[in-house]
C-alpha cells in the first residue's frame, strides 16, 4: 500500500496494480489462515466469495475492492 501511495500522483495505473495485489494477498492470507484451499486466480470477486463467509464484517470492504480485479495484470 505504501508503494501505491507513492506512485498515485505520478503513475496511477501502477498504483492501482499495487492496490489490487495488496487486496489479493490479504484475501489469500485470510483463506490460508483458515485452512481454506483456493484455486490460482487473480479474481478478487472469486476470492471475496470465499472470504466473506469467514469474515462477514469485511464483506462491504471486500465487495468494494472487487473493482480492482481489472488491474491485476
Amino acid at each position: 500500500m505504501q508503494a501505491a501511495e507513492v506512485l498515485l500522483p505520478t503513475d496511477p495505473v501502477r498504483a492501482l496494480y499495487f492496490c489490487q495485489q495488496a487486496v489479493e494477498k490479504s484475501e489469500k492470507a485470510l483463506l490460508a489462515f483458515h485452512g481454506v484451499t483456493y484455486r490460482k486466480t487473480h479474481s478478487l470477486v472469486e476470492l471475496a466469495g470465499q472470504c466473506i463467509p469467514l469474515a462477514p464484517a469485511l464483506s462491504e470492504l471486500l465487495e468494494r475492492a472487487e473493482t480492482l480485479t481489472d488491474w491485476a495484470v
